[in-house]
């Protein structure tokens, strides 16, 4: 035998006894952390989600790998990486909706809802650490993000147009996967290795270095080896995972079957009659399905109120950090407005404002009068020293002896996408640590704004049916129950395109109090036929009207 094949005999022997380990040590995780591309989705060998953006922007295929290859070279380090691809970016006029629009068409590995709600009945908490770009992992995640305590990638940000400014590139790629464990496991109170991690790839072997439990799955630039203790050469299902996390009951052998986004719209909506908005409303028009959320924000609000409504002593300095569209900044505006004209607001946009705009505004902040100050993408102007500089100044405002009434100040961001993962994603920023030491550390200060769920999302399109309704002045009673399920299924996280879908129908509406389902297209449009097709059974589950409120 030579010694090639003595040695590929010996990696294929190793290869066995590890899958052999997978089928035969549970050991119970306290915490599982997975890569995204290629673990938890189907596997695309050929094109990683960069080189497909890459190549949608019209660039050659090896454009992405030459910057790639210079980083294992080490003549770049990740953020020159990440500046040079912004470059291209720009270049091309990369936009929001065409990296979310990427992230929708990924596929999910087979077996990924049911594995993922058996691991959560467990109580197991999980987290997605990648190096693949935030915007595109939430949108492949869409419901399912809600199961995932924190995902963190490479983030993106945009301007108010919705054209990519910059690339705020994750420090925990590579061999800060490792550190990424090792965090959690201080924020769990847990060991590293009570600690999962399922990965596939070269950028996932550092992991090992924390201590952590190492599972490899449909391996890609790497293999069996001493940086990982277990090992699936060929997974088809996620499901296969469970009996390395200890779920081996009858339970688990047969997953429960996924419920599936219509489904869960369907059992909504079935029984209700009636949809009253002031139900769900937090503050103003900004409402909540979920009564944990609603009750959380109403909380919130009234904190902020009350604090304006005497002198408060001590810094009034929020973080918020929420996803893109789940409201964030018409939830404040909506505080703003309940409050009236006893206080000042002031509207800031890092995103967007000029370092002159932000000095002029600020400067308004003064002490004297009662004062609510929004900066909204906080995370914003990353390349830039001034924003924080002049920002962090402010921020003691409360605690200057000729101040006469409460200054609140709302420091609103997406990146990260929790609060410890905004603050890390600022930190190195100039000046970041002045700023972020003058947030409190009590929970209260320090804020996150769950995604739109699908009641959120019936909630926004019912609301504009009555606004369009008012504007126009149609009087719209009730919505067909197809209607809402048509919205829900096709538009349920993008309030704008609710806002314009709802605009259009009540346009349409002649001689009836009812918004049909056939409102929502021109006639003779073909989707109307495809939809109807697609979606027979629900529409046959979904016969009747729900009165709005």
């Amino acid at each position: 035998m030579t010694k090639k094949r003595a040695n590929k005999h010996r990696d294929k022997a190793k290869e066995a006894h590890m899958e052999r380990a997978v089928r035969q040590e549970g050991f119970s995780p306290k915490a599982i952390i997975f890569d995204f591309e290629g673990t938890l989705t189907k596997s695309d060998n050929d094109h990683t989600t960069w080189e497909r953006l890459w190549a949608q922007l019209g660039y050659d295929d090896n454009e992405c790998g030459k910057l790639e290859h210079r980083y294992f070279k080490h003549e770049i380090d990740h953020e020159q990486w990440c500046q040079l691809t912004l470059e291209k970016f720009k270049e091309k006029g990369l936009t929001r909706d065409a990296v979310r629009s990427l992230g929708r068409s990924i596929q999910l590995i087979d077996g990924f809802a049911a594995t993922i709600e058996r691991i959560h009945q467990s109580q197991i908490p999980m987290y997605i650490v990648s190096g693949s770009i935030w915007d595109v992992v939430i949108s492949a995640l869409g419901e399912f993000k809600k199961y995932f305590a924190r995902v963190e990638a490479n983030n993106f940000a945009y301007t108010d147009e919705g054209v990519i400014e910059n690339i705020v590139g994750t420090k925990y790629d590579f061999e800060g996967k490792a550190e990424f464990v090792k965090r959690r496991a201080r924020d769990l109170n847990i060991r590293t290795s009570q600690i999962l991690f399922v990965g596939n790839s070269n950028n996932d072997e550092q992991v090992k270095t924390s201590g952590a439990k190492t599972l490899l799955v449909n391996p890609h630039r790497t293999g069996a080896s001493k940086q990982w203790d277990y090992y699936i050469s060929h997974m088809k299902s996620l499901a296969e995972i469970l009996p390395i996390i200890g779920i081996t009951d009858s339970a688990s052998e047969q997953p429960p079957k996924a419920t599936s986004k219509a489904d869960e719209i369907i059992a909504l909506l079935k029984d209700q009659n009636v949809i009253d908005l002031s139900t769900y409303t937090v503050v103003g028009g900004y409402r909540r399905f979920n009564p944990q959320i609603r009750a959380r924000l109403l909380e919130l609000s009234q904190q902020i109120t009350s604090s304006l409504s005497k002198k408060t002593p001590g810094r009034q300095n929020y973080l918020i950090c929420a996803a893109p569209g789940s409201g964030k900044t018409y939830f404040i505006q909506e505080i703003a407005k309940s409050i009236g004209n006893t206080t000042q607001f002031i509207e800031i946009d890092l995103s967007k404002d000029s370092e002159d705009i932000v000095k002029q505004r600020l400067v308004q902040v003064s002490g004297q009068v009662g004062c609510l100050c929004m900066i909204d993408e906080i995370d914003g102007k990353a390349g830039e020293q001034w924003p924080y500089d002049l920002i962090y100044k402010k921020l003691d405002v409360n605690n200057d002896r000729s101040s006469q009434m409460t200054t609140v100040f709302t420091l609103i961001g997406s990146s990260g996408g929790t609060v410890s993962g905004l603050k890390d994603a600022i930190k190195s920023r100039y000046k970041a640590k002045d700023l972020i030491d003058r947030i409190p550390n009590q929970s209260k200060y320090n804020i996150e704004i769950p995604p739109l769920e699908l009641g959120d999302g019936i909630c926004v399109y019912v609301s504009k049916i009555l606004e369009a309704a008012a504007l126009t002045e149609v009087a719209i009673t009730h919505v067909a129950k197809a209607a809402i399920f048509h919205a829900a299924m096709t538009l349920l996280y993008s309030p704008r395109q609710l806002e314009m879908l709802a605009g259009e129908a009540v346009g349409r509406v002649r001689g009836t109090t009812v918004l049909q389902y056939d409102h929502h297209f021109e006639s003779g449009d073909e989707k109307n036929k495809r939809f109807w097709g697609e979606y027979q059974n629900a529409f046959a589950a979904l016969s009747g009207n729900i009165r709005i409120v």
